[in-house]
C-alpha cells in the first residue's frame, strides 16, 4: 500500500467564519456543517485564526446564557494559524498536531491555503488502514496500537480529549 498523503486527506472545501461574527454564529455554522473548526477571516478576506467547538465551549462556559451570544470569535479564535505544506509526511502532521496539542492545522501550497487537515481527517486514514489487509501493517487496533506513531498520535488525541 502506498503511503497515503496529505493533500488526498486533507478537506478541500473550506467553511469559514469572520472575526467580528458572534460565537452563536459561528457554533451554529458548525452544527449545520457539522464540523468542528472554521478558520477565522479579517475584512479583507484573509485568514487571521481559527476557532474550534472546544474554544467555544472553553470561553462560554463562565457566562450567563444571556451574555453568550454576544461573545465575539476574535474573543476565542486560536492565533496565529498553524500551517504546513500540501506536501508535508502525514506522519509529520500527527507528530505536530501530539507536540502542538492542537487538531487542525492549515494546509498550503506556496502561502495559499489549500484546505484543512484535522484530526477527525488522520482518523479516517487510520481507519482505511485498518481495513487494508494489504498494507502490510496489523489489521486488529490492538497490534496497530503497538505501532509507535499510532500509539503516540492515539495518545495525543486522548490527552487533548478527543
Amino acid at each position: 500500500m502506498k503511503k497515503p498523503k496529505l493533500k488526498e486527506n486533507m478537506s478541500k472545501s473550506l467553511v469559514c467564519v469572520y472575526w467580528d461574527s458572534t460565537i452563536k454564529k459561528a457554533k451554529e455554522l458548525m452544527a449545520r456543517k457539522r464540523i468542528r473548526h472554521l478558520p477565522v477571516l479579517d475584512n479583507d478576506g484573509l485568514i487571521i485564526g481559527i476557532i474550534s467547538d472546544r474554544d467555544i465551549v472553553q470561553v462560554t462556559n463562565p457566562w450567563k446564557a444571556s451574555e453568550r451570544d454576544e461573545i465575539l470569535v476574535s474573543d476565542c479564535m486560536s492565533w496565529p494559524v498553524v500551517k504546513v505544506e500540501e506536501d508535508t509526511l502525514l506522519e509529520t502532521v500527527v507528530e505536530g498536531m501530539i507536540k502542538e496539542k492542537i487538531s487542525a492545522f492549515l494546509v498550503t501550497k506556496n502561502d495559499e491555503v489549500k484546505g484543512i487537515i484535522t484530526s477527525e481527517d488522520l482518523l479516517k486514514v487510520l481507519a482505511k488502514i485498518l481495513k487494508n489487509k494489504k498494507s502490510g501493517l496489523e489489521t486488529n487496533i490492538v497490534g496497530l496500537a503497538y505501532q509507535p506513531i499510532v500509539r503516540e498520535f492515539t495518545r495525543g488525541l486522548s490527552s487533548a480529549g478527543i
